[in-house]
């Protein structure tokens, strides 16, 4: 099938359920699949990302609904999905692409290293699973070195997680995230532009790298020890540094009182 038509299969409900029933693909709940097929938001988010001379990393791709719009002004991308008969799909719509490169894997298992130009910095695109959304982010992380920008189809809730007003969070992802990137929403997304259609409305997020931490999993383990009793004063826990004498001005606060500057303050002199 000329990818022309495709398209408009894929941007229309009615056809885009009849295709996947004719091609035997049985959308699988564990996956947390619901496919994006509204073809103005699809093209609203192909203007937000600057697409022209970058790498592509897109998790959990699907039947190619972004990565149609996007193959051709892109340097170049990487899909890794994990569904077998999606893959199979992508193989047959890409089969003439030589800058695509599609991956068979679980992303969260997958070591990725290996397919990365050690030279080039990646654009992160996902429309994450609901079921696998945290685990996925926290996965991305191990490639945190490599990334210039991650943009994110999430439940709207991701929102109220992962920015606040305050500057203050009350789970270790958003802190992490929020210690890691400028978090940005970008636009809200209606529930009724994916099939089938999910819970609840989504959330379009932008995820830039802004301060650069050197150890990521130092910086985990610290989180969840200031995370371990979260609604206590810290005291205990600093004291467990070598400098928690120099931590002492938090020693009465609990976690989610403290600003993300004194989160990194705390990680740095810990």
């Amino acid at each position: 099938m000329e990818k022309e038509n495709f398209k408009k299969i894929i941007t229309s409900h009615v056809q885009l359920k009849y295709y996947l029933q004719e091609q035997g693909l049985y959308l699988k709940k564990r996956f947390g699949q619901n496919f994006l097929f509204d073809k103005n938001i699809i093209q609203k988010i192909i203007r937000f990302i600057p697409f022209q001379d970058n790498s592509i990393i897109e998790i959990g791709p699907g039947i190619g609904n972004m990565t149609l719009f996007y193959e051709k002004i892109a340097e170049k991308a990487i899909l890794i999905e994990i569904d077998n008969g999606l893959v199979k799909q992508l193989k047959e719509l890409f089969k003439n692409e030589n800058k695509i490169t599609i991956i068979h894997a679980d992303f969260i298992k997958h070591d990725l290293l290996p397919d990365l130009d050690k030279r080039k910095k990646y654009i992160i695109l996902s429309n994450l699973p609901y079921s696998m959304g945290s685990q996925i982010l926290v996965r991305a992380l191990r490639y945190y070195t490599f990334i210039k920008e991650v943009y994110i189809m999430a439940p709207e809730i991701y929102t109220k997680k992962f920015i606040s007003k305050a500057n203050r969070y009350t789970d270790r992802l958003s802190l992490l995230l929020n210690l890691l990137f400028k978090i940005e929403k970008l636009f809200t997304v209606n529930k009724n532009s994916f099939f089938p259609v999910p819970k609840v409305n989504s959330a379009f997020l932008k995820l830039v790298p802004e301060k650069k931490i050197d150890n990521i999993e130092k910086t985990k383990e610290i989180l969840a020890l200031l995370f371990k009793q979260k609604r206590r004063k810290l005291k205990k826990v600093l004291l467990q540094s070598e400098n928690g004498s120099k931590l002492k001005k938090y020693f009465e606060k609990r976690v989610d009182e403290l600003s993300v500057d004194q989160v990194r303050e705390i990680i740095d002199l810990w």
